[in-house]
């Protein structure tokens, strides 16, 4: 149905991308609660029970108009994030629940498209904790690898140092603030109680991991699930004056050089606060690949050898995600257009990557889709190019899901906000082998600079995660518990001044020097008797 539609123009004069009308036929199929359940698989809904989308405008001096237009419509509206001439909508499910048939439900939908001065509607880009499959290597004892132990038992615990956790979920949280495993007063942008229902429990893992190596640091949570959300949750914490931001959430969806998406706000933000900002790296080294698009075969799709024609690789999640960046446009109207198909090991089609892509100003250089998969099971992806003037590069991330070796390419796995050049970036390394984790994203960006910053150890064994907490999304934690003990001793220093003496103290691992595997090393805090709070820092590398 969704080829039909495309080619035979129809899906352009609804104005839907390809989906939003995947939608549709699930609600054919089990109505609105299927429709529900696959939005939030897909991140396509958000806390409030609204599907979510962003438009753009052919007139940014429109943006009032359209907004009124909107809202008579039951669509709210939320303010643009970053980009002008972009809006983020959100229709209620109760207004969805008004229409009874898939047609009704369309026509509703299109005329939401063809508000005037509506130029588009695309997917929201998509993002998600950068948590990996738990490998039980350990039982983590970061704080006592990096030093922070040593610094606990000299009276620098954090104290007085305000760290403020962003993720998207802080289930189980209120259990935890007994004193021991979590502050028994933690603020946050949303009740406790709240919180604590959440099914996603990421964010309570990173703040137990900050609160293990700075016990005395005040914690602020701050929950957020959609780009509005998130606009207003790093409000929430530059409002209450926190000195150091946690990130564990990261997207493959573009180039990857810092000027898309999250990585321009942060950038923005970090010169105009002056917080230090950390962001995992991202777990994707072993399901990132890149290559130019190669027809060698004449059959009008990419074969990447003599005897492969599509890319397998292992799902590991019931939600995979499948992400096809190309080298085009990222600041919007592209032309170029290459899609996918998604394989099972029968040869059926379970999933397409395919929105129309013709010069538009919400068109991006980009395809994905979420489906549902068998953890285990091998699927199979199949590219083709819809027309482009010449063979574009295209760069692939299966999140969720490993490829083969003879695919992989580690190198510029760095996802997004991790490459902007304010991000603090942390990498994970294996807590008894002092080398890096096998997913662990690597370096350099795009535009070539070295990413991540730092690695420390992951896997860190916490009450509710007793396999350990695995990723770069655990180690970026670890970090900011350590800044915080740094920051504690020198409360005048900056965050770059906190960022250089954390590098500088690192135990330099792999190449010498900075690297785009390890950064500048895994952190390490130097011997507490170097710590001289009135002559300034000792960037004397001592181990503990």
């Amino acid at each position: 149905l969704a080829t039909f539609l495309k080619d035979s123009g129809l899906l352009a004069k609804f104005n839907l991308p390809e989906s939003y009308l995947d939608l549709l036929i699930i609600y054919d199929k089990g109505g609105l609660p299927a429709v529900q359940k696959a939005a939030k698989d897909r991140g396509l809904i958000n806390s409030k029970n609204e599907i979510v989308a962003s438009l753009s405008l052919t007139n940014s001096d429109a943006m009032a108009q359209v907004i009124s237009d909107l809202n008579k419509l039951g669509v709210t509206t939320y303010p643009p994030l970053s980009s002008i001439g972009q809006l983020e909508i959100g229709i209620p499910l109760d207004v969805l629940a008004q229409y009874q048939t898939p047609g009704t439900l369309i026509q509703y939908l299109t005329t939401i498209t063809h508000v005037n001065n509506v130029a588009g509607v695309y997917p929201p880009v998509t993002r998600a904790p950068t948590g990996a499959a738990n490998v039980p290597y350990y039982s983590g004892k970061g704080p006592l690898t990096i030093g922070a132990l040593a610094w606990q038992k000299a009276g620098f615990t954090g104290k007085g140092v305000k760290v403020g956790v962003l993720d998207m979920g802080f289930g189980g949280i209120k259990k935890l603030m007994n004193g021991k495993d979590l502050p028994k007063t933690i603020q946050s942008n949303s009740t406790i109680s709240d919180l604590s229902a959440q099914s996603e429990t990421h964010g309570t893992d990173c703040a137990q991991i900050v609160h293990g190596a700075a016990p005395d640091a005040e914690l602020y949570v701050a929950f957020f699930d959609d780009n509005a959300s998130w606009s207003d949750a790093v409000k929430y914490l530059l409002d209450n004056k926190v000195q150091i931001i946690t990130y564990s959430i990261g997207s493959s969806v573009g180039p990857r050089d810092g000027t898309f998406g999250e990585s321009v706000t942060l950038n923005k933000i970090v010169k105009q606060s002056g917080v230090l900002w950390l962001v995992a790296a991202g777990n994707e080294a072993l399901d990132h690949t890149t290559f130019k698009y190669n027809d060698s075969a004449g059959d009008g799709q990419h074969h990447f050898d003599s005897s492969n024609d599509s890319l397998p690789f292992v799902a590991f999640d019931p939600h995979t995600t499948v992400v096809m960046n190309w080298n085009g446009s990222w600041k919007g109207s592209e032309k170029d257009e290459y899609d996918f198909s998604i394989l099972d090991k029968d040869g059926n089609e379970v999933a397409t990557g395919a929105e129309p892509v013709k010069g538009r100003k919400n068109d991006y250089p980009f395809q994905l889709t979420t489906f549902s998969a068998t953890p285990g099971d091998t699927y199979y992806m199949v590219i083709r190019k819809a027309h482009a003037g010449a063979d574009n590069t295209i760069d692939i991330f299966i999140n969720n899901g490993e490829l083969p070796k003879w695919a992989r390419v580690p190198g510029h796995s760095v996802t997004v906000p991790a490459d902007a050049s304010g991000a603090f970036t942390v990498g994970a390394t294996i807590f008894t082998k002092d080398t890096i984790e096998p997913y662990s994203s690597q370096g350099p960006t795009s535009d070539n600079r070295v990413k991540p910053d730092i690695t420390a150890p992951d896997n860190e064994v916490l009450p509710d995660v007793p396999d350990g907490f695995a990723g770069t999304s655990g180690a970026t934690p670890l970090v900011a518990g350590a800044a915080a003990l740094v920051l504690q001793a020198y409360p005048n220093l900056t965050a770059a001044e906190v960022k250089a003496y954390l590098i500088t103290n690192a135990k330099d691992l792999g190449a010498k020097g900075a690297d785009s595997v390890f950064g500048a090393g895994r952190l390490r805090l130097p011997d507490p008797s170097t710590i001289n709070s009135d002559q300034g820092p000792d960037t004397n590398p001592t181990a503990v």
